[in-house]
């Protein structure tokens, strides 16, 4: 199970690495964006304001959690879990760090990203 969440989260940081489209969002995310309004909004933010060209990640332990909500107001998920991804770059302002909490459900046989917006 862990090596199923691990490679999901894997493909999603290489997404933005090598600028492919294999983003896998849960429906409740495909509200907010689309995958290539994601690809090249990221993509650009890191690469032509911040210089960047390559970045390293780490991955987090992996907690299964019962019951979780996206944001106030959507449908609860269960079966859903957490990870930290800590993303390093290295650009033309120096090193800086991105943490983010990164969420995993499946949905359909396949394993979807999530995102926190609670408030």
């Amino acid at each position: 199970m862990d090596q199923c969440i691990y490679n999901v989260l894997v493909n999603d940081v290489k997404a933005e690495k090598v600028r492919t489209n294999t983003l896998v969002t849960n429906p409740q995310m495909k509200e907010k964006f689309t995958k290539g309004h994601y690809i090249q909004d990221r993509a650009h933010v890191f690469m032509n304001h911040f210089g960047v060209d390559t970045f390293e990640f780490s991955i987090g332990n992996v907690s299964k959690l019962d019951q979780w909500t996206m944001e106030k107001g959507a449908k609860s998920l269960e079966g859903v879990y957490h990870t930290k991804v800590v993303q390093t770059y290295k650009g033309k302002y120096g090193h800086f760090q991105l943490h983010q909490d990164v969420y995993v459900t499946e949905e359909k046989g396949e394993w979807r990203i999530l995102w926190d917006y609670n408030k």
